[in-house]
């Protein structure tokens, strides 16, 4: 559901009851904040990122090719225990009046993060696997939460008034930009005497059949944005009733589910002692074996996705869209729902529906999706140019740097990681990403081998780095692969010059040897 305290955290309340509905926790005693400088080197940042200007009009529009790959509930149990692929809450449709108690207690800031603290991508990709989904993992440039998607918009929109806020990043592969949530700490008191967000959910929705344990569902979306492509992760607060179509794909996209459990207290005690390990899943091992998975729930379609809020009467005025639209439309969540009250005592609800409603807000934030397309791809460079390297993103005071983290440790474990091969040797410029960014790519790069100079800090740093005998090599192959593009057109092009400059074209006998190009897959 959608919540906000004073720090506008999105989280799900923590109640003891096996149900986790209509009771709630004491308070409890939470660990101090951490430091948003733990773990950095900060005597040197990387680099320094600015807001980009905006471009000139694209033929890429800013989401497009919107697929499901994965979802799951997390349960209380005390071993990491996910539901595959899980439910979100059903709404009931409740009549209204009623009257609800203000929120007390604890809440989740970020739940993944709590439950795997040193792998909270973890079930992110077991879900994926787990739904049978065919993700090209080498090929998608961007896998993150939609919160750090929000907190770039957020500084791109606010400036030096954006609130401060840490993301850790790392690649997977040789191109993939793995964004990991950070947070001060991973829960923080559910209400202040006023919200009635969480009570609001209990009383107009039901658990779905075989989620009974749930302390939160995740939803896991790949689509391409602004030349990007992206598997994002969200929370969804609550969908409409009903059986969801076999094979839908799109905005509407669904996967035959596994049979459903009416008692899911019974497949947990049953499968407590079931891990990834003994699980059906394309990656295994001994680090990723620490989740376990219980298959229960249906996969609904994204039609049917419903994000959850509330607002006093008094200050309904003062919903602030620039922040609550990015928040639907980065993860294309259809249905908005306000439930409206006076202390407590809520009187109707608002339904709007983003495609027919919201073309406003949509043409508002279309400049600041545009920037945060940008910054993603220039994050992604960077990372790239520092791919052994462990970075994160800090913004304080409105001003983003990078910083090195000393830590080699990844956000995944070994096998899971496996996934993301290290090329370093020629590869496809397909899956989402156009001819016309290879060539801008090689466009950058003719300018250097004449002599010029150009943006890129990657694919400056890349040409420094060659010795003669390599320029001579990459000069031959920017040649033939700049003529090879302008030949095929729209069809697949081998390039070696990725985000990452010329990184794979340290061995220029493996250039030479190869002829630069795989004119078979071009033409």
């Amino acid at each position: 559901m959608s919540y906000y305290n004073n720090r506008s955290y999105r989280g799900t309340r923590i109640s003891s009851s096996a149900s986790f509905r209509g009771q709630r926790r004491p308070s409890l005693v939470l660990p101090p904040d951490r430091n948003i400088h733990d773990g950095l080197i900060l005597s040197s940042p990387v680099e320094t990122l600015s807001v980009p200007g905006v471009q000139p009009a694209s033929s890429r529009t800013d989401i497009d090719n919107v697929e499901y790959v994965g979802s799951y509930n997390w349960t209380d149990d005390k071993q990491p225990t996910i539901i595959v692929p899980g439910s979100p809450p059903e709404w009931t449709d409740r009549s209204f009046p009623f009257t609800l108690q203000p929120d007390t207690g604890l809440r989740f800031v970020d739940q993944n993060g709590h439950r795997m603290p040193t792998m909270p991508l973890l079930p992110l990709m077991k879900a994926a696997d787990e739904a049978g989904t065919t993700v090209d993992w080498p090929s998608i440039d961007v896998v993150t939460d939609r919160n750090g998607l929000r907190k770039l918009a957020r500084w791109i929109d606010k400036g030096a008034s954006a609130r401060d806020f840490r993301i850790d990043i790392e690649l997977g592969g040789d191109r993939t930009l793995i964004m990991s949530r950070w947070e001060p700490n991973t829960r923080d008191s559910a209400g202040n005497g006023r919200s009635f967000g969480f009570g609001f959910e209990e009383a107009t929705t039901r658990h779905a059949q075989g989620c009974g344990k749930s302390t939160g569902h995740y939803r896991i979306t790949k689509y391409d944005f602004f030349g990007l492509s992206l598997i994002v992760r969200y929370e969804v607060d609550a969908c409409l009733p009903g059986k969801a179509p076999a094979n839908a794909k799109g905005n509407n996209a669904s996967q035959p589910a596994a049979p459903a459990s009416s008692n899911v207290d019974d497949l947990t005690s049953t499968l407590a002692s079931v891990s990834v390990s003994q699980q059906q899943s394309p990656t295994t091992g001994a680090s990723s074996s620490s989740l376990n998975i219980i298959h229960a729930g249906r996969q609904v379609p994204q039609s049917s996705v419903i994000e959850l809020t509330t607002r006093s009467q008094n200050y309904i005025h003062l919903l602030d869209w620039s922040d609550v639209f990015p928040q639907l439309y980065l993860s294309q969540t259809p249905l908005f729902y306000l439930g409206v009250h006076q202390r407590g005592e809520f009187k109707e609800i608002r339904k709007q529906d983003m495609g027919k409603d919201m073309d406003e807000q949509r043409e508002a934030a279309l400049e600041t999706f545009q920037r945060l397309g940008k910054v993603l791809e220039e994050i992604q460079e960077l990372m790239v140019e520092h791919a052994d390297k462990k970075l994160s993103l800090v913004c304080e005071g409105g001003v983003l740097k990078v910083y090195q983290r000393a830590t080699t440790r990844s956000c995944l474990p070994q096998d899971v990681m496996e996934r993301y091969p290290l090329c370093r040797h020629p590869r496809k410029i397909s899956h989402g990403i156009e001819v016309a960014r290879s060539r801008r790519e090689l466009s950058a790069w003719e300018k250097l081998v004449a002599g010029g100079t150009v943006e890129s800090k990657s694919a400056s740093s890349g040409w420094r780095n060659l010795g003669e005998t390599e320029r001579s090599a990459a000069r031959a192959l920017i040649i033939h692969a700049a003529d090879l593009v302008k030949r095929c057109g729209e069809n697949r092009v081998v390039s070696h010059t990725g985000l990452g400059g010329l990184r794979c074209l340290l061995d220029p006998a493996r250039i030479l040897g190869q002829g630069g190009i795989d004119e078979e897959d071009a033409g």
